[in-house]
């Protein structure tokens, strides 16, 4: 125990002892507590929002990552809707029939209106049945439903609902579900050949002990099945002479998520461009725009290339294992492009405006088009470039997470956080600290400050870091937002060290974090 405490529980007995027949009073007191609560080091894995560096050679620093433009999915071509099928049976002529007797209705096509193409098969990921059955029998009835067009390893889906007998001139109804998920959807109809055409068969039977049934003309039996919210997870058949547009301002480039503000210049920079084609249909796609947006700076930039308005053709993808998608190719540099200037915009989201026409030579396939619900029309940028760059101001920021370990949680009432930087990076920093609330609200600045680049050589190479350190008040209101939330924002812009000068970012260069808390807490007994 702290030896201060004990004198002070000691004296406490005493006081207690001579005046025994006084209230005691509680007592309270401050103490001083210090400790590392956060360090972490910021480099370029770290503020940039992937795992897409490599390292060159000479320990530069490479981007090389795959960036989706535009995709097209499966939902694009084929939706396949709600629908309800209804089968009837009745007596042509009426008569008596014996319990356990099955009298069955011929199996049925049932046309599966609203899917658009012409559908032959789909595998399922998603959806229901729901199913209503009614009989008008008096009499305990066992009804057989099946469906040849949904299985599931192989076995056809068959349903045996055993209905109540009816009330006199009234029906028995009986209702319940089936989920579709892992079936197979066959819509060849009987003759096999068909598209969208379901196979439905109905049979009934009063059940055994109940007797023989006397049915009229007017006695119906009646099973409503209602598919409900499928989802394909695969389809075949022929999806039609189809022209898709698909446009969208707001595909987010995850690679910039720290990102906050600031500009580049790259020194050098090549695009390898693929379109996609995991779609068994033929296409030809036109791209009429792909804009680089950063609202934080507000530039917006449109890319310029020979393929930019152009109609492409795509060939099919083959259904092999593992599938082999149709593909095309293009490279943008500074010679064909305005590449550069269009990453320098540092888009933090990308737009596009894309026309796509699927079969143009119409049914080539002889109803063979295929999709799975993973496959895509989509447009790649494959980026590699060496991280030699001028930065002017460029902000990333990341959250570090405060230790706090007390499980008494003491008032703090106030406290000092000592905060030192190395900076081995060849830019000059100007990082900020922000407190954040628990609804991660910035709710004050702790910290705005110039440190300067680390020690270069002629050639612009780190020699050795600079250190600096500042002390932090905190006030008592700051102190508990901290203590309770533990989250810091630290926020750190860069400046290249020799304006003017592209310099390349070795895998060596980071900025370490170090907080150390000093706090004046409040403790009750």
């Amino acid at each position: 125990m702290n030896p201060m405490l004990s004198k002070v529980l000691i004296c406490l007995v005493i006081v207690s002892t001579i005046t025994s027949c006084r209230k005691r009073e509680a007592l309270d007191w401050d103490s001083y507590w210090m400790a590392p609560v956060a360090h972490g080091r910021l480099d370029f894995n770290k503020l940039i929002e992937d795992d897409v560096i490599t390292t060159s050679s000479d320990s530069t620093l490479i981007l090389d990552f795959e960036q989706d433009v535009f995709s097209i999915t499966l939902d694009e071509f084929i939706s396949i809707p709600d629908t309800t099928v209804t089968n009837t049976f009745s007596s042509p002529t009426g008569g008596t029939f014996a319990e356990n007797i099955e009298f069955i209705d011929e199996p049925k096509n049932f046309v599966y209106n609203g899917i658009g193409v012409n559908l032959a098969e789909a595998d399922l990921k998603a959806g229901v049945i729901n199913y209503e059955v009614k009989s008008p029998l008096e009499k305990k009835t066992i009804v057989r439903y099946t469906i040849p067009s949904v299985s599931i390893n192989g076995q056809e889906l068959e349903l045996i609902i055993t209905v109540p007998g009816a009330p006199p001139g009234g029906n028995s109804v009986v209702t319940g579900s089936v989920d579709l998920s892992g079936y197979h959807l066959d819509l060849r109809g009987v003759s096999g050949v068909d598209f969208n055409t379901l196979i439905t068969e109905l049979g009934v039977k009063v059940a055994p002990g109940e007797g023989s049934a006397t049915l009229t003309t007017m006695d119906i039996f009646e099973v409503k099945s209602t598919f409900q919210g499928v989802v394909p997870s695969y389809a075949k058949g022929y999806f039609g002479e189809q022209s898709i547009t698909e446009s969208n301002q707001g595909v987010a480039n995850e690679l910039l998520a720290k990102y906050v503000g600031g500009t580049i210049d790259i020194d050098e920079l090549e695009v390898d461009f693929f379109l996609e084609n995991g779609v068994g249909v033929d296409g030809r796609i036109k791209i009429n725009n792909i804009t680089a947006m950063n609202p934080v700076n507000g530039l917006f930039l449109n890319l310029q290339h020979p393929i930019i308005g152009q109609t492409i053709n795509i060939n099919r993808a083959q259904d092999v294992n593992p599938l082999i998608p149709g593909s095309y190719q293009a490279q943008f540099n500074q010679l064909n492009s305005n590449i550069e200037d269009f990453f320098e915009v540092l888009p933090t989201h990308f737009g596009y405006d894309v026309n796509l026409d699927i079969n143009p030579l119409g049914n080539v396939s002889n109803g063979n088009d295929f999709a799975y619900g993973s496959s895509s029309v989509k447009a790649i940028m494959g980026i590699q470039m060496p991280l030699c760059l001028i930065a002017n101001n460029l902000t990333l920021q990341d959250t570090f997470d405060i230790a706090f370990q007390d499980g008494n949680n003491p008032a703090v009432k106030s406290m000092e956080l000592e905060v030192q930087m190395t900076n081995n990076f060849p830019f000059d920093l100007s990082p900020e600290l922000y407190l954040l609330d628990e609804m991660s609200v910035v709710t004050d600045t702790l910290l705005a400050q110039n440190i300067p680049s680390a020690l270069l050589n002629a050639s612009n190479a780190v020699i050795s870091p600079s250190n600096w350190q500042e002390t932090i008040s905190l006030n008592e209101s700051q102190a508990e937002i901290l203590k309770n939330n533990g989250r810091l924002v630290v926020r750190v812009s860069l400046t290249t060290a020799v304006p003017g000068t592209h310099i390349k970012i070795k895998s060596n260069h980071f900025i370490d974090v170090d907080i150390v808390a000093k706090a004046k807490i409040n403790s009750k007994l």
